[in-house]
């Protein structure tokens, strides 16, 4: 078996959107150079970035990003895709960095953007969730959002750690947002009802760009 295979597998994917600008020391057989990146993703298994720098696909490089601590990492260049003003790069690490590196900068950028982004709506939005193949309304209010989760008032109870496929219409004659809510915490309220947090999982990129407009246009 492929070792690096058995290893990334070791570390599920966790993949955080960041949209921040960043430094990255690069070093190949001929040059080290400095150069200027906006983290898009990161997730232990690699990042997805926008640079003006040119990286040639399946180039092998060392590089130290500095993500508020140095992620020192051999990294291959997976894919590009050019933009007007340079290119969206799929960069793939060779060996994951120590877990508890990533853990550290995926906490701390996942924070900011969560405040940044989170936003009081106490409005209804219309869900519904499987439950035995049949996806049924979930009653209640969505009482504040975040791109990465929802608090929600719900007239039903929702088991901790319990996950469900879920429909979700941001807008009026838009197809929903399909997404796995997972409930991270749950607990009763006074009228008879429960205030959960839900944790958004398995997002297209659409999708989440989706909710990150849908945000937006309530700030």
């Amino acid at each position: 078996m492929d070792s690096q295979a058995s290893e990334r597998r070791q570390h599920p994917r966790q993949t955080i959107k960041i949209n921040q600008s960043f430094t990255v020391d690069v070093r190949t057989e001929e040059r080290q150079h400095r150069c200027y990146f906006n983290l898009l993703e990161l997730s232990p298994g690699g990042m997805r970035i926008r640079t003006g720098f040119e990286w040639p696909v399946e180039d092998v490089v060392k590089a130290r990003f500095l993500l508020g601590e140095p992620l020192d990492v051999d990294i291959r260049v997976v894919w590009t895709q050019p933009e007007e003003d340079g290119r969206i790069v799929g960069l793939e690490f060779l060996k994951p960095p120590p877990r508890e590196v990533i853990d550290r900068i995926v906490a701390r950028y996942a924070r900011r953007r969560t405040e940044r982004h989170s936003v009081l709506l106490n409005q209804v939005l219309p869900i519904e969730v499987e439950r035995e193949g049949v996806f049924k309304p979930l009653a209640g209010v969505t009482v504040q959002m975040n791109p990465e989760g929802m608090r929600y008032l719900s007239e039903t109870p929702l088991q901790v750690g319990e996950t469900c496929l879920a429909h979700m219409a941001l807008e009026k004659h838009a197809p929903p947002i399909k997404v796995t809510l997972e409930v991270l915490w749950s607990k009763p309220t006074r009228v008879e009802n429960f205030l959960v947090g839900l944790k958004f999982r398995d997002l297209s990129e659409s999708d989440q760009t989706r909710i990150d407009q849908f945000l937006a246009r309530r700030k």
